[in-house]
């Protein structure tokens, strides 16, 4: 290898470009294909193994449809109609004429791409009459594209991909719009509620330049996969799901300004699902979104997630306007950095293994039920905040316990014995206003009374000469 590079060097072949490289290598493989393991031994030799490899790159790019030019150098020969070429299953915006520099609006090379893409024959099928694009590919190739108008996936397409670049914002695009928008609010298909399956977005940079609303948006759609990609400078929402099912999100980005950009106080959202069994793993809303993740819909699970967002609600299950995100969602080994989870009426949540850094869990309403918040971390003494009037009668199945919570559902308490009575007091540790059943035992005395009054119990009898102990154990 050394040896090639230095006749490289020697020959001075630094305008030849690395097609015509690869190429200059066969120039070394003898006919039986023994690899001579020789430099040239003269000038004319190594002009003739030039000459060779200028060829055989020649060859190479013109069966894929470039032109080399006399001094090496390579000119691609884009075609601009859609269908005139075959490109297996991948398809660059840059074969269209799209600019891949972000110098220039590139809107009419991307389109065309994506038209010639979804106009690729397939004659295999999906569930609900869906067609199997057979994995074909946008390829972006690493490019960075200036688009004023959004891009569209239809309804009834599936098993395709979207790859490897950046698509922004020109000053020009709709403020009401997102850049990618797969199928259609108007979707009319079977049970399941789908006209679109397994559709992945990766490595891709939606940056929306703070002009469009937001970045992807996914209707009645089964199966989308959104990873290793980033977004940015959305108006309103990062990435923003209606309906559908099985949505997964995971290593991936949002901001709306990066944490060194002054900004205003916006309503921005990095995720907002309006959708049941989607998946949010290992993903990251940071400074500045004024809201991590919104969840409308049940059956969600949010894992790893970590909001640093600085707009002081991390993750919200519901809203004001609607407590059904808070019914059957799961958040698990995540980690609130300053800003809130909020839950609206919870019903059937867990909140389990999450680290809660000087913030705490917020929750609204009037009632919960099935809600079960254990093995959390708080790095304050205010762990759980109610805003909401709840009563015994709206609460039920309720438990909350964890490393250090300051407020729980279930407490023990020992004191020693002191006649005539002894007295808990709960009210500081539990919490509801409330104990709904107490478990007294003493130590060397037997059938103890407990008499339960709000957050207190207090325990009599006739207590023997030796010393003792008593123990309560409640539940709210």
């Amino acid at each position: 290898k050394l040896q090639f590079l230095y006749f490289i060097g020697a020959c001075n072949m630094s305008r030849i470009v690395l097609l015509a490289l690869v190429a200059s290598a066969s120039a070394f493989v003898s006919k039986d294909g023994k690899a001579l393991l020789r430099a040239p031994t003269s000038i004319n030799e190594a002009k003739r193994w030039h000459r060779v490899g200028m060829r055989n790159a020649r060859l190479n790019a013109k069966s894929h449809g470039h032109h080399m030019r006399p001094d090496g150098s390579a000119e691609l020969r884009h075609q601009q109609m859609v269908g005139t070429f075959n490109p297996g299953r991948s398809v660059s915006p840059v074969d269209f004429g799209a600019d891949p520099t972000g110098a220039t609006d590139a809107t009419q090379g991307v389109v065309d791409a994506l038209k010639a893409l979804l106009a690729l024959n397939s004659t295999k099928k999906m569930a609900a009459n869906i067609t199997d694009m057979g994995g074909a590919t946008l390829d972006l190739r690493g490019g960075n594209y200036l688009i004023s108008q959004p891009l569209h996936i239809p309804t009834f397409v599936g098993n395709m991909r979207i790859t490897g670049g950046t698509l922004r914002a020109s000053p020009t695009f709709p403020k009401s719009a997102f850049l990618l928008n797969i199928g259609a609010d108007n979707c009319k298909t079977d049970s399941q509620g789908s006209c679109n399956e397994e559709i992945s977005v990766t490595s891709v940079m939606l940056d929306a330049s703070h002009v469009a609303l937001g970045g992807l948006y996914v209707s009645h759609t089964m199966g989308c996969v959104v990873t290793d990609s980033f977004f940015t400078g959305f108006t309103g929402y990062g990435i923003q799901v209606t309906a559908g099912h099985e949505l997964m999100v995971s290593y991936s980005w949002f901001c709306e300004y990066y944490w060194s950009d002054s900004h205003p106080t916006t309503d921005s959202v990095g995720i907002e699902l309006n959708g049941n069994d989607n998946y949010i793993v290992n993903v990251i809303v940071f400074d500045y979104t004024r809201t991590g993740v919104v969840v409308n819909g049940a059956a969600n699970i949010m894992s790893s997630v970590h909001t640093w967002n600085g707009g002081g609600v991390g993750i919200s299950l519901g809203n004001p306007r609607s407590s059904y995100g808070a019914h059957q969602n799961r958040i698990e080994y995540c980690y609130l950095d300053y800003n809130t989870l909020n839950l609206y009426d919870p019903s059937e949540v867990v909140v389990t293994d999450t680290f809660f850094l000087v913030t705490h869990i917020v929750i609204h309403g009037s009632k919960m039920s099935g809600l079960r918040v254990t093995m959390n971390s708080f790095t304050t003494p205010q762990t759980v905040v109610l805003n909401g009037t709840f009563t015994e009668n709206s609460v039920s199945d309720v438990v909350v316990t964890g490393i250090q919570p300051s407020l729980q559902t279930t407490l023990v308490m020992t004191k020693p014995l002191t006649p005539p009575s002894v007295t808990f007091d709960f009210s500081k540790q539990l919490l509801f206003p409330w104990i709904r059943h107490a478990v007294v035992s003493a130590s060397h005395y037997s059938n103890p009374m407990s008499v339960v009054s709000g957050t207190t119990v207090t325990v009599t009898g006739d207590w023997p000469s030796s010393k003792g102990t008593v123990t309560v154990q409640v539940f709210q």
